[in-house]
């Protein structure tokens, strides 16, 4: 975390992303396409705006990706990403499980998509590579990269990270698996901070999608 984000940078950044992310949600308001189709272009252009948005940053800033936060992985910090994995999915599951039973609804992070296609090469492109490798990169540049990043130059860490982690679990729009993202979007951040890399918590967070949206894909086929 090599350079300072100024509070006007941040705003451009978010307004840009999410100005453009708003026309492509229009566009498929307006055209309709089957729920499938509509996943995918609307993943796809979230990932293709965050990077587009990143590459312009750094540009500009005359920064390198190393700059931004893609330093060198360090074995210790590879092998702990794997145990947060596992935790996110265990602790985040069983504690949205809980909270679903007291609101009576669904739990997990999947489960208010459900995009099922009859051809399965798209259901491999749209779980195991938009949701599972896409989509991470994307919310990670975006709340760790740059939000995470902003609030933790004026704040402390816990401050920065549970509310770079509300944000980002309320973006998700479902109660229910509030406390399944918030508790990935704090270990994303911990290891971030820790780590010093922004490879751990997209490692933690295409990990988590990839065994979630797998288990929801084997149980909606089954």
């Amino acid at each position: 975390m090599n350079y300072i984000l100024s509070k006007n940078e941040l705003l451009r950044i978010i307004g840009i992303i999410f100005g453009l992310f708003t026309i492509i949600l229009l566009i498929v308001f307006l055209f309709k396409p089957e729920p499938i189709i509509a996943s995918l272009v609307v993943d796809f252009g979230l990932f293709f705006i965050v990077l587009l948005t990143l590459i312009f940053f750094l540009k500009k800033k005359k920064l390198s990706w190393q700059d931004f936060g893609f330093n060198c992985v360090k074995p210790k910090w590879f092998f702990y990403s794997f145990l947060f994995i596992f935790l996110v999915i265990l602790l985040g599951g069983e504690l949205s499980n809980l909270l679903s039973k007291l609101i009576g609804g669904e739990s997990g992070s999947l489960s208010s998509n459900e995009i099922i296609s009859d051809k399965n090469w798209i259901n491999i492109l749209n779980f195991k590579i938009v949701i599972a490798l896409l989509v991470p990169f994307a919310e990670e540049v975006l709340f760790r990269g740059f939000l995470f990043k902003y609030i933790r130059q004026e704040k402390s860490f816990l401050f920065s990270a549970i509310l770079s982690s509300l944000l980002f679990s309320l973006i998700h729009f479902d109660l229910s698996s509030l406390p399944f993202t918030f508790l990935l979007g704090f270990t994303a951040a911990f290891t971030y901070e820790k780590g010093g890399s922004l490879f751990y918590p997209i490692l933690i967070h295409m990990g988590v999608n990839n065994i979630a949206s797998t288990a929801f894909l084997l149980s909606a086929l089954n």
